[in-house]
C-alpha cells in the first residue's frame, strides 16, 4: 500500500533540505526538495482517487477527475524535476579537474571508474524517467498515446526499476 509514502516523501524532502552533504545554493538541493515534495503531492491526491475508486469516499465524477489530473499534475513535474536535477548533477561531475602527477593519476582513474559506474546508474534512471513521463502526460492530455503503449510503458518502466532495486539490494 502506499498510503504512508507520501509521508516518507515529505521526511525525504526535509532530509534534503537540511543535507550537509548537498551545498546549501544548489540545483541539487532544490530539486532533491521539490522532486520529493511533487511525490508527495501526487501520492496524496492518489490515495483520495483510489479512496474514490474502491467507494471508500465518495466523489463526484467532475470532483474526481480534477483530483485525478492535480495528481497526475505533480507526478508528471516530480519526473520532470528529478530529471532537471540528475542533469545538473551529471553537467557537475562532469567539470573535473586535470591530472597533477602520476599519483594523481591513478587516484584519477580510480575516480573515474567510480564515476562511469555512477554515470550508467543516472542515464539509466534517466532512461527510466523518460519512459515514465509518458504515463502521466497522456492522462493530462498532453501527448495521446492508447492504452496498449500506456500499458507497455508500464510493464517496462516497472521492470526497469525492479532490476535497479534488485541491484542495489545485491550491491548493498
Amino acid at each position: 500500500m502506499r498510503l504512508g509514502k507520501p509521508l516518507e516523501h515529505l521526511q525525504a524532502a526535509l532530509k534534503a533540505s537540511q543535507s550537509i552533504a548537498l551545498p546549501q545554493q544548489s540545483a541539487e538541493r532544490y530539486t532533491a526538495v521539490a522532486r520529493h515534495l511533487c511525490y508527495a503531492g501526487y501520492l496524496a491526491f492518489d490515495s483520495i482517487v483510489w479512496a474514490n475508486t474502491i467507494k471508500f469516499v465518495n466523489l463526484v465524477p467532475t470532483k474526481a477527475e480534477k483530483v485525478l489530473k492535480i495528481s497526475l499534475r505533480f507526478w508528471l513535474v516530480g519526473i520532470m524535476v528529478g530529471q532537471a536535477g540528475r542533469l545538473a548533477n551529471e553537467a557537475k561531475r562532469l567539470k573535473t579537474p586535470g591530472e597533477k602527477s602520476v599519483g594523481d593519476r591513478v587516484e584519477n582513474d580510480t575516480r573515474l571508474k567510480a564515476l562511469e559506474r555512477e554515470r550508467a546508474a543516472v542515464r539509466y534512471q534517466l532512461l527510466l524517467d523518460v519512459l515514465d513521463m509518458w504515463i502521466p502526460a497522456t492522462g493530462l492530455g498532453i501527448v495521446n498515446f492508447n492504452d496498449g503503449i500506456i500499458g507497455l510503458l508500464g510493464v517496462v518502466t516497472s521492470i526497469m526499476a525492479f532490476k535497479s532495486q534488485w541491484n542495489s539490494i545485491q550491491m548493498g
